[in-house]
């Protein structure tokens, strides 16, 4: 199960890497630092399961967390920066995909603020699920140890 969340995290740092070519902000420099951050933890995170180190397992999720609330605060800055300075509104509405191009120019950065508030509370769900079962993982092999460990009774 780990380990499926981990290539998911690994595909999304390149699918989201791969789409913030659309954009031209001076704050999205920052933001690439942590999508390659998070490919090379997840990359780590995959061939690590194959151990079944629970450390290893429980750093690389808090370093997973630690990059994504990161990734958030950048995002929430930039959307900040895009929609309540001066000229913000023009620069999302030129940089943002064509998929924004149906909906009307007056709604368009309200459509575009809940789409990112929405995307970005579901990658932060998505990390704490990660590190919950992380959590419950190393539990689990920390118990499995000790009855390992322990000598067995008649």
């Amino acid at each position: 199960m780990l380990i499926a969340l981990f290539i998911l995290l690994c595909i999304w740092a390149i699918t989201d890497l791969w789409l913030s070519d659309v954009f031209s902000f001076e704050k999205f420099d920052y933001l690439i630092f942590t999508h390659i951050v998070l490919f090379i933890v997840s990359i780590i995170g995959i061939f690590g399961t194959c151990y079944e180190s629970s450390l290893l397992m429980f750093i690389l999720v808090g370093i997973t967390t630690a990059v994504g609330i990161v990734h958030l605060m950048l995002m929430v800055s930039l959307t900040y920066v895009c929609f309540f300075k001066e000229f913000g509104e023009e620069e999302i509405l030129l940089n943002f995909p064509e998929m924004y191009t149906y909906v009307e120019l007056e709604f368009r950065p309200y459509y575009i603020y809940a789409s990112l508030i929405t995307e970005y509370t579901i990658r932060m769900l998505l990390a704490l699920i990660l590190a919950f079962l992380t959590f419950i993982m190393c539990r689990y092999y920390e118990s499995d140890k000790e009855t390992q460990m322990s000598p067995l009774r008649k």
